[in-house]
């Protein structure tokens, strides 16, 4: 149950991100629908999708991860889901367009979707950082800049 679980949230994950990437292809698609033959292109290329916030938290553990993505509250309310299987073994709370964190919280990792403006922030959960950046290779530690 919990392999079919992880399996599901993470092809719905991949759509997720796939929608909010896909307009930049859709862009270039060789396949054009006849009444958008006559449209102009947008010099300045697609319109890029709006960052949307969340976070998911495990409040026993003081555990967080912050989330800014495309389709944000979706996106944690699946992957809470899985989280809450394979990673935490309890549910987790999902606080959506709120980024936040336990003062008393240390950071585990900061991750970054490929190229793009999407970000998690991970507190007091090393094993979410590794389940995260084994659900998608795409997703990598960031380093971090000096201030």
């Amino acid at each position: 149950m919990s392999r079919t679980l992880v399996e599901a949230t993470s092809l719905l994950t991949m759509m997720l991100l796939a929608t909010s990437l896909g307009s930049a292809v859709a862009a270039g698609s060789h396949h054009r629908i006849p009444t958008q033959a006559a449209a102009r292109p947008n010099p300045q290329g697609p319109p890029r999708p709006t960052l949307g916030a969340c976070t998911m938290a495990v409040p026993a553990l003081h555990a967080t991860v912050e989330a800014q993505i495309a389709n944000a509250a979706d996106f944690c309310e699946l992957v809470s889901q899985a989280l809450a299987v394979e990673v935490c073994g309890s549910s987790l709370t999902v606080t959506p367009d709120r980024l936040w964190h336990y003062a008393d919280a240390a950071l585990s990792c900061r991750l970054r979707y490929g190229r793009t403006r999407y970000r998690m922030t991970i507190h007091n959960s090393a094993p979410a950082c590794r389940w995260l950046t084994r659900l998608s290779t795409a997703w990598k530690p960031e380093t971090a800049t000096p201030r």
